[in-house]
């Protein structure tokens, strides 16, 4: 320290201390931006440092070693403490000046390299102490700044644009910050000691030390206007905030809101003092699950922005419309300091959308979808059902009957009014994956998709047929009755493109009308005929079921060893007082399509039970009485509570009922179908599995159900004794069930020869045409008197059943 010209240090560090809080003021006086804060606080710890450091060095120069040693250390904390802020400060200003100066690369990397020069003349002296390191990043930061200077000052006076005046200040202060390092640097190098930047040695010249005061001065104003100007750029950049017709805030890093602007304030109706310091989640609306604000926050973290709709809420709790920028601001670190968000109102302008797409692609009288959003969502359809390979879409073209009746007699606002109804009507009978549209007039056009068979559409055509059948209350207290045609056409059958689905269906329309109205009719005839058969059937169905026109047959079950029947199948039978006998195969199905089958289904169980019942009282033999379990059953009703209750209300014994289900039934039901047989075995109920081997349906997992018996399908009887395959898969169907512990049922046994290969396989017992047809309970009740009389004769014992 003995080397060191104190007086000299003293003055230029309390002219760097003036300066720099004169910065201070400066900077403070500027709009307040967080970032203005920050720096005016860094000054404050500059200009605190040098007027202390100043201090000590006049306290040193006076001998005084105690409070000169305590003063330069605590002046060497406040410059460390300011070190890494001047760092970012330094940053910000070199990107500030390239972007304002819209320098090139080659520019930047110029006066990079003049910043490293001034930093290899800095350290061309060596360096002792650690108070020379920090005076050694004062010439260097100093230099850095005169290098861009120069350089920024050349670029911009050979494009000779308005940036001349800045430019001009630029020069200035890079000369200025040049003479004052060359200065540093080159008028003590004759001293004793080595020689350091920014000291002066024992041999001191006041006029060496004048012309350094001088030049310090002249760096400190030209440093001033460098910050005017930049004080300048954050007063235009603040006035652009807060007059910006977007509405912007800031945050920080953890959502905290900084700032906003007055158009946030006017479309939001948040004020500064509402927000300001509270986290940027009171605007959330509540519409938005917490995962899509994670994949914002992501999206920032991964990209430093995101854009996008966002629901957000108001002040006074309206829910709006945005659309939302995000861009994350980071230090020299890399680590995000702010979040700058910029939101656009869009509520009105996607309430125009709307509109302009309902005025589109809607009817305006009857809000239905127009031929125009028809069409694109049938040209969809018709190729996802390309790509699929499947034929499950129809087209209704339908058309009202005496509407242009009702519009001359009552007038165009009562069939404006009758129009909307029909509307109402005609979509409350749909599914929501259908679609009824509105083609002008009184024409309407309605899109089915994934129907199950062709007769669905007519079943729907005739469901709409029957609606809109029924009288119109019109708000004049008008009673009004219209009808309805409506014509079929199905996709691929009918036709596999847009235009030749509508013209069908048109043709098939105009066929409904010559036929007499209020009626349906496919482009194709014959299934027209079938469509119509079926219908008419469901409807004679219901009333069977009202007139008790069904009934219920008994086909014995055989004991293949000793030849006598142990058990029987119920089926039921339609007896039809004009047609005759209906058999189940016409009825059932529609009977499962339509939901009857419940209710039958409930009737045969009950009918069954009731009847083996009286066969025990009036004194038959036990018999095992089989009823079989539709596979809509198991799913829309409670079988369970169903045997139980008929079980308890008709007496008859538990272990001589056995239900049959399908193999197909079962695996169509698996997740709840065991602990259904399960609690049906708890019962006493003998449970089998009908048409065995016609599913796909696992051996493992057979094995887990608590089953009785299994019953070889028909068509494997078929075979027999003309198909080696089909006799194998039935042997190999018999050699199974016994593995498993069931008894094994042949169905279908006709010819003497089917029943000599069963004997011969072991098969338990048979049912078909070669014992007996299914018969009504009076002739099967006969049948087992006969048996009765033969079982007496020969001794067999009558208690017990053989099944």
């Amino acid at each position: 320290m003995s080397v060191w010209n104190f007086q000299a240090l003293g003055y230029d560090f309390l002219i760097y201390g003036v300066v720099f809080f004169m910065l201070f003021i400066i900077v403070y006086t500027l709009p307040k931006y967080n970032t203005t804060w920050n720096f005016a606080a860094h000054l404050s710890l500059l200009a605190s440092f040098s007027i202390l450091y100043g201090m000590a060095e006049f306290f040193e120069m006076q001998h005084l070693k105690n409070p000169g040693e305590w003063l330069n250390w605590y002046s060497c904390i406040l410059m460390l403490t300011s070190y890494v802020p001047l760092l970012e400060f330094t940053r910000r200003t070199w990107n500030e000046i390239f972007h304002s100066f819209q320098l090139s690369e080659p520019w930047m990397f110029a006066a990079a390299s003049l910043a490293l020069a001034g930093l290899a003349l800095s350290l061309s002296a060596s360096v002792d102490e650690l108070l020379d390191v920090l005076r050694l990043f004062v010439v260097t930061f100093a230099t850095l700044l005169s290098g861009i200077a120069l350089f920024a000052t050349v670029h911009t006076l050979t494009k000779r644009d308005r940036t001349g005046p800045k430019a001009g200040w630029l020069l200035i202060v890079g000369l200025v910050f040049v003479c004052y390092g060359a200065s540093s640097f080159m008028l003590f190098q004759s001293g004793v000691s080595p020689p350091t930047p920014f000291l002066t040695s024992s041999s001191f010249d006041p006029s060496e030390q004048s012309l350094r005061t001088v030049c310090a001065v002249l760096a400190s104003l030209g440093l001033v206007s460098l910050v005017l100007l930049a004080g300048e750029n954050c007063q235009i950049d603040a006035i652009a905030f807060e007059w910006s017709q977007k509405a912007l805030v800031i945050t920080d890093a953890n959502h905290v809101i900084l700032r906003i602007n007055n158009a946030f304030t006017e479309s939001t109706g948040f004020t500064p003092e509402d927000v300001v310091g509270r986290n940027i989640g009171l605007l959330k609306s509540g519409r938005h699950e917490d995962d899509f604000y994670q994949a914002i926050q992501e999206s920032v973290d991964r990209s430093g922005n995101w854009q996008g709709e966002i629901w957000e809420r108001r002040k006074n709790g309206e829910i709006y419309l945005s659309w939302l920028f995000i861009t994350a601001v980071k230090n020299f670190t890399g680590a995000v300091v702010y979040h700058v968000g910029m939101r656009i109102d869009i509520t009105e302008r996607k309430a125009m959308e709307e509109e302009i797409k309902r005025l589109a692609f809607y009817d305006p009288l009857t809000k239905l979808p127009n031929r125009l959003l028809l069409r694109d969502r049938l040209k969809h359809c018709i190729e996802v059902e390309r790509r699929a390979g499947q034929n499950r879409l129809a087209l209704l073209m339908l058309d009202l009957d005496r509407f242009k009746a009702v519009n001359d007699r009552l007038g165009h606002k009562a069939g404006d009014e009758l129009l909307q109804q029909v509307a109402e009507r005609i979509t409350d009978r749909l599914r929501n994956v259908d679609m009824v549209a509105r083609l002008g007039g009184d024409e309407f056009i309605i899109m089915l998709e994934n129907i199950a068979n062709p007769q669905d559409a007519s079943r729907v055509a005739e469901d709409i047929i029957r609606e809109l059948s029924k009288p119109f209350t019109l708000s004049e207290n008008h009673d009004v009755w219209i009808g309805a045609s409506i014509g079929i056409s199905l996709y691929q059958q009918h036709g596999d493109s847009l235009e030749i689905l509508m013209d069908h269906a048109d043709k098939a329309l105009y066929q409904a009308k010559d036929q007499g109205r209020g009626c349906f009719a496919y482009f194709s005839e014959d299934l027209t005929i079938a469509a119509r058969e079926r219908i008419e059937l469901e409807a004679r169905l219901r009333r069977a079921i009202q007139q008790q026109e069904l009934c219920v047959y008994y086909q014995p079950q055989v004991d293949i060893a000793s030849g006598l029947i142990v058990g029987a199948e119920a089926l039921v039978r339609w007896l039809d007082p004009n047609e005759g006998l209906i058999p189940p195969s016409r009825f059932i199905p529609i009977a499962e399509e339509t939901s009857l089958i419940e209710e039958i289904g409930e009737w045969v169980l009950r009918e069954t039970c009731n009847q083996g019942q009286y066969w025990l009282v009036t004194g038959l033999p036990p018999l095992t009485l089989a009823v079989n379990i539709s596979p809509y059953q198991l799913k829309r009703c409670d079988i369970n509570a169903l045997a139980a209750t008929v079980l308890a209300e008709s007496g008859f014994p538990a272990q001589l009922l056995e239900l049959e289900i399908t193999e197909s039934g079962i695996m169509e039901n698996q997740d709840n179908v065991m602990e259904l047989l399960d609690s049906l075995r708890s019962q006493g109920i003998r449970l089998a599995i009908d048409d065995f081997g016609t599913g796909y349906s696992s051996l493992a997992y057979l094995k887990s159900f608590p089953l009785n018996v299994l019953k070889i399908d028909k068509r494997f009887i078929d075979d027999i004794p003309y198909s080696k395959d089909g006799m194998e898969i039935a042997a190999t169907i018999i050699a199974m069930g016994h593995t498993l512990g069931l008894k094994v049922l042949a169905e279908g046994v006709e010819t003497p020869e089917q029943l000599a290969f069963l004997r011969e396989r072991h098969c338990d017992t048979y049912q078909g045409y070669i014992k007996s047809c299914p018969l009504p309970a009076k002739e099967f009740a006969k049948l087992m008197h006969s048996q009765l009389d033969y079982m007496i004769n020969k001794g067999y014992p009558l208690s017990s059943n053989q099944h």
